[in-house]
């Protein structure tokens, strides 16, 4: 009798496979991330295609195989009908699938990570178009790319110089992806590196809450313009210096 499991899981991935068949990554609750074969899914009559789209939070049972392990049954929890149903939401979840795809191994199993991408799914598929809804949607994926980082071991220093090791002050320091973390005004003088960005009280502030806070406190932050744009050059500058490691 083959052996089979079963677990929850989020469709990353979904591409031809043969001639009727899917090849699926997924990251599921239990196993981490998994890559399966969904017999039969480019098929009209298949029932299992539906439950299998990305960004599907779905219950499935996995088959062992002799050379690739396949899905043998599949359900959908969440279907994260409003996200599916816009455009500005579709473009967020999938960049932020796309960076947890780059980012997260076959080796890493960590339930943690399922619930942080679960979780932002649910978040991003709950809010409600109003004159803010843009500005939470950038928010909340930087906030969602920050969390990923400190789970898989790359979260930046934001309380001590990562040089000369003193408390920061509030005032006149910089962050610098490449050292991983902020610099105090002394040691900027000293230090060249071409990714170094300032970083104002508030976006020390901001960046501290995003890593302590769960995610949901993201969405209730209140940036200005000028603001929002320093959390975005930070985040994008230390996401593209961690992935070039």
């Amino acid at each position: 009798m083959q052996e089979t499991y079963c677990t929850s899981a989020i469709v990353l991935k979904r591409q031809a496979f043969r001639e009727n068949d899917s090849w699926v990554v997924l990251y599921s609750e239990s196993k981490g991330r998994l890559e399966l074969v969904a017999r039969g899914t480019r098929k009209f009559s298949s029932k299992m295609s539906a439950h299998l789209e990305p960004f599907n939070l779905s219950r499935i049972m996995v088959v062992r195989g002799r050379a690739l392990d396949y899905i043998g049954s599949v359900s959908s929890e969440n279907c994260f009908i409003s996200i599916k149903s816009d455009f500005s939401k579709i473009t967020v979840a999938g960049q932020a699938i796309k960076q947890f795809l780059g980012m997260v191994k076959p080796d890493e199993k960590d339930e943690s990570l399922f619930n942080l991408l679960k979780r932002f799914l649910s978040l991003l598929n709950e809010l409600e178009y109003d004159s803010s809804t843009a500005y939470k949607m950038q928010i909340l994926y930087y906030s969602f790319i920050f969390k990923l980082l400190g789970l898989l071991g790359y979260g930046p220093e934001l309380i001590h110089c990562v040089s000369c090791r003193k408390k920061v002050g509030p005032t006149g320091n910089s962050f610098c992806g490449s050292l991983g973390g902020i610099i105090c005004p002394s040691c900027q003088k000293t230090i060249k590196y071409d990714n170094i960005i300032d970083i104002s009280e508030n976006g020390i502030k901001i960046l501290r809450l995003m890593a302590g806070n769960p995610i949901d406190d993201s969405i209730r932050i209140k940036a200005g313009t000028a603001l929002l744009s320093e959390i975005r050059g930070i985040v994008g500058s230390f996401n593209e210096t961690i992935s070039c490691y």
